[in-house]
Formats: structure tokens, sequence, C-alpha cells
């Protein structure tokens, strides 16, 4: 009989907000309590955990900091979590005494981190499981682009970079003492519905170097999932728990309402033998009032799936680069223009005219020959003005992802 390995993975676990108020009153194990028999049906859960859950520390200075309630670290070893990553964007967001904090705290729960550590040799180090004999290995990474903070050096804490050299490096070194390398990313842009074109590169790149899964987190959407060669990458799994948000830091002020793409994600259930992937099951996901993710029955599954259908068929397209630019182009040069035109006749217009308004044509029309021209990855990042250093204009209903 052959050995085989289930692994489930999820979306984002955002356990910040209104899941403080709710360990108070219904108590911290009422969050999973709609998915927790179906976590336990796997021999491995990874999942990645994105809010701090210390009480120490200071928020950082000009970003949006996530705190969480310290019991929710032995919620998600109950709950069944085996891994968590702490490569992303939010794992220092209180400094370094809440990190080491959180750190020790999740450890002693017996659950093992990966992508972070004292220096960046302890972060990218492999975790290393055996598991129906069958040899596992994880490494976890977070882009520079997701406005993180605290990237490990030789002699500096923090999470693991998104290096294409260091990845390849890590590969090379560790896929020789497994069976199956898997890659955790924290990457993309926030509420794509598609992954970048390098994205995709990047993912093909590392399966070809001996990868056998890519787990995308990050963009708080549920993206596509690609089977490539002998590996399968899923860009991202949306969110697993969230909510809404009202924030006040030191020198800003966040606010935001949960959306239909924050609520939908789904578990990622993944078979392995000893030489590779034997089955892939999907169930998707509902992140109810209550703050509970919970399965989907019924036509919200039918939409989710197709949804997933959809966003997964798109990125295998043959022109998908260019499928991707004209998107951008449409979205973020286009709408604005469509948006004002379509806002009062002629008359108002002339009337309402300003000269900010010839900047922003200026500025229009500076995205469109970046758009065409550039080379540089950082290009895609027009596509959502979440993840902009200076905001775009305001794209109609376009904008809302529904």
């Amino acid at each position: 009989m052959t050995n085989k390995v289930n692994i489930i993975f999820n979306g984002d676990i955002m356990l910040h907000s209104d899941y403080i108020r709710i360990a108070m009153e219904k108590g911290p194990s009422f969050v999973f309590e709609k998915i927790s028999p179906l976590l336990k049906d796997a021999d491995l859960r990874i999942g990645n955990l994105e809010t701090v859950l210390s009480g120490k520390g200071d928020p950082k200075y000009n970003k949006l900091c996530l705190r969480g309630d310290e019991s929710y670290i032995r919620t998600l070893k109950d709950t069944g979590f085996d891994v968590v990553s702490l490569a992303n964007n939010h794992s220092f967001d209180y400094g370094l005494d809440a990190y080491y904090d959180s750190l020790l705290r999740i450890r002693e729960t017996g659950i093992d981190v990966v992508g972070a550590g004292r220096n960046l040799g302890e972060s990218r180090k492999m975790l290393f499981l055996t598991i129906n004999g069958i040899r596992l290995g994880v490494l976890a990474y977070s882009s520079r682009t997701t406005n993180g903070h605290n990237y490990a050096d030789d002699d500096t804490p923090g999470v693991a970079p998104l290096e294409k050299e260091y990845i390849t490096e890590d590969i090379r070194k560790y896929k020789n003492d497994v069976d199956h390398l898997i890659l955790l990313l924290h990457w993309g842009i926030e509420y794509s519905p598609y992954p970048a074109p390098d994205q995709l590169s990047l993912a093909h790149r590392f399966i070809d170097k001996g990868a056998r899964l890519v787990i995308g987190h990050h963009p708080h959407i549920l993206q596509g999932i690609e089977h490539y060669n002998d590996g399968l990458i899923a860009y991202s799994l949306g969110n697993l728990c969230d909510s809404d948000l009202y924030w006040e830091g030191p020198n800003r002020t966040y606010e935001s309402k949960l959306k239909v793409a924050d609520r939908e994600s789904a578990l990622l259930k993944i078979e392995l033998s000893g030489t590779g992937i034997e089955n892939v099951t999907t169930i998707p996901l509902w992140l109810n009032d209550y703050g509970q993710p919970e399965i989907c029955q019924g036509e919200k599954r039918d939409s989710i799936a197709a949804k997933l259908e959809e966003r997964s068929n798109t990125i295998k397209i043959p022109d998908f680069e260019n499928y991707w630019e004209n998107m951008i182009i449409k979205k973020r040069i286009g709408s604005p223009i469509k948006t004002w035109w379509k806002e009062g006749n002629i008359i108002d217009k002339f009337k309402n005219f300003r000269f900010s308004q010839l900047k922003t044509v200026w500025e229009l029309f500076l995205m469109y020959i970046q758009a065409k021209s550039s080379k540089d990855a950082s290009k895609w990042f027009m596509f959502n003005p979440g993840n902009d250093k200076k905001p775009r204009p305001y794209c109609g209903k376009d904008e809302d992802i529904q």
C-alpha cells in the first residue's frame, strides 16, 4: 500500500478588531468551530498567521497594525493547526518585543513556525516533517512590495525576504532532503482577482527548480489555482477570517468594511504520495456575520467555485501578460477618464474646470507610457491603489470588487 499524506492549506488568518470582542464574549474557539472537524480530517494543516497575538509593544509608525487576543494561540493548536507562517507584512507590527512574545507562545503550544527568525539564516531555515513515511519541507517568504517591516538580514531579526535568488538557492539546498518541498509566498496585489504576470513567472521557476507546491497569501481575494508540470500553485486562497476595521494609529486612521471578496475563500486539500500529487480538492468557504468561516452550500458554494474556475482558466491563456496589461490600462487610465466624462454635461465641466485636472491627465498619460514600455514588474501595482505610494483616481463602480 502506497503511503500518502493529506495537507490542508487555508487563507490568511486575521484575528484583529472584532475578534478581540469575540474572544471575550464567546471564547476564541467559537471562531473556528464550524470548520474544526474538517481541518482535523487531515494529516497536516498549514496557515498564514497575519495578526500579532501579544499585548506587548507599540504600533509601527505610518502603517496599519493588526493585534489580536493571545488566547487565539491555544485555539489555533486546539483547532488543529500544525504550522503557521510569520513571513508576512504584519508579524512585526508591534515591534520585536511583541514578535518574540508571539513566537515563544506559538512554539510552546507545539505549533511550528516558518518564515521568520533572529536573522536571515534562521528565517530561511526549512521546517522538516516526516508524516506517514513521506518527507516534507516547508519554507516561507514575504515580498517587499506588501508594505511590510523588518526584513531579516545577517544580523537583524525579521521575515524571510521573497527574493528570487534566495528562494532558488534554498530549493537547491533542500530539495534532495525531502520528497516534497512546499513554498509559502506572501505576495501579490490586494483585491486583484488574478496574480500579476511576474508572479506566474516566479512560481513556474520555483516549480521547475524543484518545489512541489507554491501557496500564496496577501491579496485578500481568492485567485486562481494552476497545475504546472509536476507541481501545483495556489496564488491566493483569500481570507480564512477577517474583520471590519477601525484603527487609529500614531499618525493615521484606517477604516474599512468587509467586502464580498473578503468573505470568500477556500480550503485547499492536497493528497501527496511519495512521488507526486495524487488528488486536489477545493472547499469553498464563506465568512459569516459572526466572524466564522463556514463551509458553503447551494448558490453561494456554486458562485465561489465558478469564480475560482474562471480565475484559474484566465491565468492559463497564452497572452495573459497582454490581457493583464490591457486590464491595467482600462482600470487605471481609461476608467477615471470615462467616469469624469459621464459626470455632468459639457457646460458643467467647463464651469468646474480646475488646473489640477491637467495634472491628473498628465499622470494618467505617464501611467499609460509606463504600462506599455516599462519592463519593471512594479508597474503592475498600478492595478490597485491600495498598493500605490500615491493614490490613483477612483475608477467608479469598476473599482469595487464584488
